[in-house]
């Protein structure tokens, strides 16, 4: 029996084979012959092409038509009876690889927040994708650091590999924990090849950063001149902090020139622009010149008193840029300056004015040092310099009374800065010339202004430039001032303000203007002009004090005259009660009761103010609104607090009386207007004719120990109002009855009652259904048909039911 079924399996994998096995070794049937016979005759064609007859399927035909669409259904028979399974880890190299790398390892950090918390902060600010960048102040503290990050990479089954340190006893120590070291075969003695960390080259031997030119003085050699050839260049050029700044900024306005050119990406450079550029491939060989420390405080160990950031701007017609450097004094008075990084710009093909390009370079400045100063950890004082006078008094200027160009980068200069950081500097002290002129490799690797700064800034600030600047001359910022329409005052009286107060309805508009009447005046006397597009503080109260004493010479001039020559007021004089003096200000005030008061001097010696003035009602205006449009005793005593005006509460009222907010929040709603009242209400009649009742709400009634409903009936007199009350034990038909006969005893026989519907009060419906139902039950009918009393209901649906009723349950 197993012979045979071998047979038949040996049979069917030879038959299978259909001819691909000799056949002198195979015994074959007719029908295995015949199908090998027509096999070979339709597997090949001269033509190259394969298709296959099926001669075993009688009807068919011969020749398959259409394979592909044989395939397809046969891919598709196959693909029924595949499983889909759902990949359970993330393939290298997708988009949302990043993405899954970052928050996998922060969950993962999470639980060792409370375990390790220094190490937990610092992994989560030190990480760039796959890369740990971190420092520490002492070698103990980097090896606990370095054995506790490899804790908790090792529980997620990582491993930080490839350890770099500028420490040689802490590469000891890694040599001593087995921590695997970047060159772990080699000693700590032995010197040791510059890695790149984040694209710069560092050499952790000397600590130092810079810029490997290898790779691209390799490309360069080949010795292309094209625009293809040169922006590729620029594209290799990996510089994220400008140190390369001023070296740099010279092939990027050559870029600039070939573009403007509309040379070909392939086509040779013009003879100028190639001296350009082979001058500059002459001097890419000194970039390996230029390398700066990785650590802004150098080999300070002391603590800090104090940490400045000093920002310098420039540009010129074919550049800007900006420069930051890191000012530190130790607690032993020892001044340094580091570099900490620079950008540059090429200057837009629209032509601008050198002042406004100034005024980007600012712009500039104030962007770098806002995210430098995000990033970095000391609490540092920032300050700016720029060599352009013009762009200097436009950041200390109104950005309002510029044109739209100036106006919206100088707000947001004042918005990321403010205006008393600015200072101005010498054009010769200004390290941020060299990007916007540009410099070779070998002399920026040797300029002390770049890397250092100025010499000024290791001296105290008493040595620094003066950093606000006297007044400019106003044709240096006349151009890109808007025009305004001009208002010229004549002066008819002698007395006559040169502003007219009653013109104006805000006190902070009408001292504005007088503050700027008052500096074009002093414009006019001096030849030291002020050009700030500002107005001060000082101005302010400069322009308030005149009016204060403007108003008291206008009012109470008498009483002034005869302050000065220490005689007693009038008996008529309005003012006398308060015993007023003049101050050292020369203002009336009054003298009071308070002196020996812990109050402010304003406060025990207000400015005396007439009421009936225009300035007077402004400042009222002011206090009401200042204090948020409170009460008139609210704003009377924020106004004595400085002021006293006679019958100054009068003067309160009438502002707040037309003061629009207020009238818009205590205005009354209008009021409803009567009806008429029916007959039955006016028509002469003894009382209890004309009768209307209700039931009030339920009252709770304990009877042994059980807790029911009771209801008072009301029944009013239409006419005189007269009331009486029934106490009802429920809504049952003869509880009301019974009241109601009680009721005609006492009171006699009625002509007209009304009562309500019972639907008409949606909140009490369930009690009120009980009267419904009363009154519509076949006893009460008869009973008030055997008096003769006419019942009548209200309106259905009327509003507020019977209303002679309703008034009194309300009592």
């Amino acid at each position: 029996e197993e012979e045979s079924i071998s047979a038949e399996l040996r049979r069917f994998w030879e038959i299978e084979s259909l001819g691909i096995r000799d056949n002198d070794s195979v015994s074959l049937g007719n029908g295995d012959e015949e199908i090998l016979s027509e096999f070979d005759k339709s597997v090949c064609f001269v033509d190259g092409r394969y298709r296959v007859s099926l001669p075993w399927k009688p009807g068919m035909r011969e020749v398959l038509q259409n394979n592909k669409t044989v395939a397809r259904k046969r891919f598709e028979g196959w693909s029924v009876g595949l499983n889909v399974i759902t990949s359970c880890s993330s393939l290298f190299g997708l988009r949302p690889s990043p993405y899954l790398l970052a928050a996998t390892l922060k969950h993962h950090f999470k639980k060792y927040k409370e375990q390790y918390p220094h190490t937990f902060d610092l992994l989560n600010s030190s990480i760039y994708v796959d890369d740990f960048i971190c420092g520490r102040n002492d070698v103990p503290d980097a090896l606990r650091t370095t054995l506790e990050c490899l804790q908790i990479f090792s529980d997620a089954s990582m491993l930080l590999r490839k350890w770099r340190t500028n420490s040689k006893q802490l590469d000891l120590l890694w040599q001593q924990e087995g921590v695997e070291t970047e060159f772990s075969e080699t000693s700590a003695t032995d010197l040791k090849p510059p890695i790149k960390v984040l694209g710069l080259a560092w050499d952790s031997e000397k600590d130092l950063i810079y810029f490997d030119p290898k790779d691209l003085l390799k490309f360069m050699s080949r010795k292309t001149e094209s625009k293809r050839f040169i922006l590729s260049v620029v594209g290799r050029i990996f510089d994220p902090i400008g140190i390369l700044g001023p070296f740099v900024i010279k092939l990027k306005c050559l870029l600039q020139d070939l573009w403007t050119l509309g040379v070909d990406w392939d086509s040779e450079l013009p003879p100028k622009l190639r001296h350009k550029w082979q001058q500059w491939s002459s001097e890419a060989e000194g970039l390996t010149e230029i390398k700066i420390p990785r650590f802004y405080l150098g080999d300070v160990d002391q603590e800090l008193s104090s940490v400045d950031i000093h920002c310098f701007s420039d540009a010129s017609k074919s550049a800007y840029g900006t420069i930051l450097y890191l000012r530190f004094v130790t607690c032993n008075n020892k001044i340094e300056t580091s570099f900490i990084c620079s950008k540059s710009r090429v200057a837009p093909l629209k032509s601008l004015t050198l002042p406004r390009l100034e005024l980007t370079a600012a712009l500039l400045s104030a962007r770098l040092a806002k995210q430098v100063s995000s990033c970095l950890k000391f609490n540092a004082n920032i300050y700016y310099w720029t060599d352009s006078l013009i762009s200097y008094y436009w950041i200390c200027g109104d950005s309002s009374a510029f044109k739209p160009y100036i106006k919206n980068r100088v707000q947001e200069i004042q918005l990321l800065s403010d205006p008393s950081q600015w200072g101005h500097c010498p054009g010769k002290d200004n390290p941020a010339d060299l990007i916007s002129r540009g410099t070779s490799a070998v002399k920026l690797a040797q300029n002390e202004l770049w890397w250092h700064g100025p010499p000024w800034l290791k001296l105290a600030p008493d040595h620094w430039p003066n950093r606000q600047r006297d007044i400019l001359d106003s044709e240096l910022c006349s151009e890109e001032l808007e025009y305004r329409s001009s208002v010229h005052v004549a002066v008819t009286q002698q007395r006559e303000s040169l502003v007219d107060i009653n013109r104006f309805s805000s006190l902070k508009k009408l001292l504005k203007v007088t503050a700027w009447v008052f500096r074009f005046v002093n414009n006019a006397r001096i030849v030291n002009k002020s050009m700030n597009f500002y107005i001060t503080a000082d101005e302010i109260q400069n322009a308030e004090y005149f009016w204060l004493k403007y108003v008291q010479y206008e009012f109470y001039s008498a009483e002034i005259l005869t302050l000065k020559r220490n005689e007693q007021l009038r008996c008529s004089s309005e003012i006398k009660s308060l015993v007023p003096y003049l101050g050292e200000d020369n203002l009336l005030r009054i003298t009071g009761r308070l002196l020996e008061a812990d109050l402010c001097f304003g406060e025990k010696h207000p400015v005396i103010l007439p009421r009936h003035c225009k300035f007077t009602e402004l400042l009222v205006i002011r206090e009401h609104e200042r204090i948020g449009h409170c009460g008139v005793s609210a704003t009377l005593t924020q106004l004595r607090k400085n002021y006293w005006i006679p019958k100054g509460r009068q003067l309160v009222k009438t502002i707040i009386r037309i003061c629009l907010i207020c009238k818009k929040y205590n205005a009354k709603p209008a009021d409803q207007l009567s009806g008429q009242l029916p007959r039955d209400r006016i028509t002469q009649s003894p009382p209890f004719q004309i009768v209307g009742i209700d039931f009030t709400g339920a009252i709770l009634v304990k009877d042994n120990q059980e807790t029911h409903k009771s209801y008072v009936s009301l029944f009013t007199c239409a006419v005189t109002r007269a009331v009486h009350l029934e106490l009802v034990s429920d809504m049952s038909t003869k509880c009301f009855l019974l009241a109601l006969r009680r009721f005609l005893a006492r009171r006699g026989n009625c002509k007209v009652i009304y009562s309500d519907n019972a639907r008409t009060f949606k909140a009490a419906e369930r009690e009120l259904a009980y009267f419904a139902n009363i009154l519509k039950d076949s006893e009460f009918q008869n009973f008030v048909a055997d008096k003769g009393i006419h019942w009548k209901f209200i309106v259905e649906r009327a509003l507020g039911g019977v209303d002679f009723t309703n008034v009194l349950l309300r009592l």
